[in-house]
């Protein structure tokens, strides 16, 4: 498709300027969410009075049964990490996050009913200072106002700054985010949700399982916005 082969170039660009220049992000992601985003449909540019159409939505390549990450967490993805599904997760990570955050918290809405709390995949201070929001934690609010007042948002931590996780092996993402969060609230006797843009080993989401579990979480799950394929 020629409009999401020009979206994903017009986002790669986007990341490569807003690098150079980190705290213009939030302004710009603002500006996108109000200006196009709410407007036009991210793929087809349609007008639509969401951040995609429902024709596009329905394109989205769903990702199918969940599975149990090495650790025995369940985790449930909304889509396969392939086109077009990958256009919209890079413009909900670098392009403004507020109307897909909403748009994909009610997709992710049935998946939340059984559970106590969510808890966004965190970033580490000077990375969250860099790019100016972390998407994921607005969609886990987004997530928790679906459901509430039955659903609680718990703040995890990134204790310390690791490395990027994208072009690790699979050993080595374990250990580069081995130990590297924490949740200070209790967490005791609760089901827990955390809520993180894409699956890839699993490495991040059972480290943060770990943590929950540390805090006193009876039970822990994960969802995604998409899966990659590995």
């Amino acid at each position: 498709m020629a409009t999401v082969d020009a979206t994903k170039r017009g986002v790669s660009a986007w990341h490569g300027a807003l690098s150079r220049y980190p705290s213009t992000l939030a302004t710009i992601g603002s500006f996108c969410e109000r200006s196009w985003l709410a407007c036009d449909c991210l793929l087809c540019a349609a007008a639509s009075a969401e951040a995609l159409c429902t024709h596009c939505l329905a394109d989205l390549p769903l990702a199918g049964p969940g599975e149990h990450l090495q650790d025995g967490t369940s985790a449930q993805s909304l889509w396969r990490y392939e086109t077009p599904a990958d256009a919209v997760v890079i413009a909900f990570k670098y392009g403004g996050a507020g109307a897909l955050a909403t748009l994909w918290a009610r997709q992710m809405a049935p998946l939340a009913h059984s559970h106590d709390v969510v808890i966004a995949m965190p970033m580490h201070l000077s990375r969250l200072r860099q790019r100016g929001e972390n998407p994921v934690e607005r969609l886990a609010t987004a997530l928790q106002r679906t459901q509430r007042p039955t659903l609680r948002r718990v703040t995890a931590t990134r204790t310390r700054q690791t490395a990027q996780q994208q072009g690790l092996d699979r050993q080595s993402r374990l250990a580069n985010v081995s130990g590297a969060f924490r949740i200070d609230a209790s967490l005791q006797g609760q089901r827990v949700l955390l809520v993180d843009d894409v699956l890839t080993t699993g490495a991040s989401l059972m480290a943060l399982a770990e943590a929950a579990r540390s805090a006193g979480a009876s039970a822990v799950a994960a969802v995604t916005l998409a899966r990659a394929l590995t």
